[in-house]
């Protein structure tokens, strides 16, 4: 007994002798051993540049100023971390039966430099980098009660973060705040994230779950609500590091301009019916080749209703699919806020009346793809539609737009419209109409109602130019119109004839 006491002692005294030269240690002396151990565990220099401060329990807390770590080797030779200030608290009591359980993480200031390389790692995956024996290789894999880490509070204030992906252009975020709360290794996160890319805050509260399976690029479920000034988003779904994601989207935006603006994409003016408020719900997929899947689409523009399908392939041009079905659709705003061409001076149209100011069609170059569209009504403000099978196709600068048929004024159209700006701009189509109620046509086209009737006919025309004035002046094309029985209204023919000066 009396043995098994002294070495008791024996022990206190030590560990009282380790533990006490550790605190008159100088923080920077501290700070080096420390950043010997990591390199030597994962391949990474730590360097402190300020000061270092300690506590003791039961958090066991560094905290350090002006730190930086380096980058993996194939990531280039900028730090994959810097700090201004660096604040790392690990349960005492935890670290001595061997597990690093890191209580809380603070840092001010820090800038996330992440890169994947062409394998799809990550330079945040720290590995021993440095050439290792094969001893080491092999005692390390024996070993069968590995050291356990998890951090239960990561917090980032006024943090930025670049990423970039094997051969992609590298991607900023600055201006963060993120509180993350982790308290069991293998269970959920938690976190919320405050973005201001510009000047507004924008929230990202959510939950992962299995978040250590996700950091090691496994799927797991995901849920997160993105509150910014004009509306609120949502997703309940499962997501992965390396992109993909599938689930449910819903959002409701109330002011779209103003969520915009908070996104950074600047002034975007829209006329009503083009989205002012929004109301969207769809089952997402995304991959991580950049293909988006939407199915069960519902959404509503201002009150313009559309339900379907959409398809969007990523690329320098973007490819889309959609196939939608619309209630009645009023554009009528739309057309009111062009401006308007009008008339111009003499100078600038030669006299015809036409403007003479280009007319930009770069549009046309911005994607390809197909849109199928079945509506119930659409008032263009100039046009009223009745049910309609319309379909629109871009395939490099050409836009191709079909009515198959189109109902208009009364009657039917069917045929297509043409905007080629392969190489200048050129305009045409090709139509045949039925039925067409001519008081309804004139009417709406010219505002002259007073001839009654039904026509039918064929139009082919085509013109070239970068302008209207252009287009109009080159405008060829060929048709014919009948015109059945019909009367004219707006005089009265029979008290014309009764007063003799008929």
């Amino acid at each position: 007994m009396r043995l098994l006491f002294r070495i008791f002692v024996a022990l206190v005294i030590t560990a009282v002798v380790v533990i006490g030269g550790l605190l008159m240690l100088p923080g920077d002396k501290l700070a080096e051993l420390a950043a010997d151990q990591l390199e030597a565990q994962t391949g990474r220099k730590l360097e402190v540049s300020g000061e270092v401060a300690l506590s003791l329990w039961p958090v066991l807390g560094v905290k350090a100023e002006g730190v930086s770590l380096s980058n993996a080797d194939w990531a280039g030779d900028q730090p994959m971390l810097t700090a201004k200030t660096l604040s790392i608290g690990v349960s005492a009591p935890d670290l001595l039966s061997g597990d690093v359980r890191v209580k809380s993480l603070t840092a001010v200031a820090p800038h996330l430099n992440l890169s994947t390389n062409a394998g799809g790692i990550g330079n945040w995956v720290l590995t021993q980098e440095s050439a290792a024996s094969a001893a080491s290789d092999e005692a390390a894999a024996a070993d069968s009660s590995p050291t356990s880490m998890s951090i239960e509070k990561l917090i980032l204030s006024q943090a930025s973060v670049t990423y970039a992906g094997h051969g992609e252009a590298p991607v900023t975020l600055q201006d963060m705040d993120l509180v993350l709360k982790w308290p069991d290794p293998d269970g959920v996160v938690n976190l919320a994230l405050t973005l201001h890319p510009a000047g507004e805050p924008i929230k990202i509260e959510g939950e992962i779950g299995s978040f250590a399976a996700f950091l090691g690029g496994q799927v797991s479920s995901v849920g997160a609500t993105v509150t910014a000034p004009g509306g609120v988003a949502r997703f309940d779904g499962r997501a992965g590091v390396s992109g993909q994601a599938e689930g449910r989207v819903t959002a409701k935006v109330e002011d779209t301009e103003r969520m915009l603006r908070a996104t950074g994409l600047g002034r975007v003016d829209l006329p009503r019916g083009a989205g002012q408020a929004v109301v969207l719900g769809t089952d997402l997929t995304v991959t991580p080749d950049g293909r988006t899947a939407m199915r069960d689409l519902s959404l509503d523009l201002d009150g313009n209703t559309l339900s379907g399908a959409v398809d969007l392939q990523l690329g320098a041009v973007p490819y889309f699919t959609a196939k939608l079905e619309a209630g009645d659709l009023d554009l009528s705003d739309l057309a009111s806020s062009d401006g308007g061409g009008g008339a111009t001076s003499g100078n600038e149209t030669g006299g015809s009346g036409w403007s003479a100011e280009p007319i930009d069609a770069t549009a046309l170059s911005l994607a390809n793809g197909t849109l199928d569209l079945n509506i119930a009504s659409l008032n263009t403000g100039s046009v009223k539609l009745g049910p309609s099978k319309l379909s629109l196709s871009l395939d490099n600068a050409r836009a191709v737009f079909k009515m198959h048929p189109a109902s208009v004024f009364g009657g039917t159209v069917q045929g297509q419209l043409v905007a080629n700006n392969r190489g200048g701009l050129s305009v045409g189509g090709n139509l045949t109409y039925s039925g067409i109620r001519l008081e309804q046509a004139l009417g709406q086209l010219g505002g002259y109602d007073r001839l009654n009737g039904e026509a039918l006919g064929e139009l082919q025309f085509l013109g070239v130019g970068n302008s209207q004035d252009a287009i109009m002046r080159s405008l060829s094309g060929k048709g014919w119109l009948e015109i059945g029985k019909g009367f004219f209204t707006g005089f009265d023919l029979e008290g014309l004839m009764r007063s003799g000066s008929g």
